[in-house]
Parts: structure tokens; sequence; C-alpha cells
């Protein structure tokens, strides 16, 4: 498996957060935005462990 290193502006982040709040989108955009802030916290992460 594939593991991809996502960086997200603060501007993306609380767009991804707000897309997920609104509840106005599918479940499957919904589901991806979850997938790239979880992304990017564990890459936030690893890169604060020195990985």
């Amino acid at each position: 498996m594939k593991k991809y290193r996502v960086t997200l502006s603060p501007e993306e982040r609380s767009e991804l957060n707000l897309l997920i709040i609104s509840g106005k989108y599918k479940h499957t955009r919904q589901k991806r935005a979850q997938i790239l802030l979880a992304a990017a916290a564990q890459a936030k992460t690893s890169q604060k462990r020195g990985r």
C-alpha cells in the first residue's frame, strides 16, 4: 500500500472541516474530507517525530 504525505494549509483545513460539519454534501465527499484531514494529521505527527 502506498503512503502519501498530505500537507494542508490552514484555509484548506478549515474548508474541509466546514464541508464535514455542514452536512450538505454526499457521504462519500464527506468521507474523503475526513480521510484527507486524518492523513494530514498523521503526517504532521510523524514529522514531529523526525520520520
